[in-house]
């Protein structure tokens, strides 16, 4: 009978070819599952940016043609807006003293210059 040389498990072809495919396979899953996840993540802040400077371009509009902002006619221009799905909208004057405020905090404040 003839003997049969049989090379090492650690130097077999077989062998190599499965690890490399075991890491490519690896790396491709995590590439696969980690780039659309931040993609689309920053696909929806844009958005979300973008629709926000939009509403302010839209309220900034409707304040602009007034000669002068008071708390009274800022709170009616901004009525008619519909602001009731946004978190928090503050309108002030040039002097930073608040005249229109979605949360209903006290209109004798004054914010600070930054």
């Amino acid at each position: 009978m003839e003997q049969t040389k049989r090379r090492p498990l650690r130097s077999s072809v077989q062998l190599q070819f499965a690890a490399y495919f075991m890491v490519l396979t690896v790396v491709l899953l995590l590439l696969l599952n980690i780039f659309p996840i931040r993609t689309s993540r920053n696909v929806i802040f844009s958005e979300k940016q973008s629709a926000l400077t939009a509403r302010a371009a839209v309220a900034a509009a409707s304040l602009s043609p007034m000669e002068a902002l008071t708390r009274e006619n800022t709170r009616q221009v901004m009525g008619f807006l519909e602001l009731s799905d946004l978190d928090r909208v503050i309108v002030t004057d040039a002097e930073g003293t608040v005249l229109f405020d979605t949360a209903g905090v006290s209109d004798d404040r004054t914010l600070p210059e930054e």
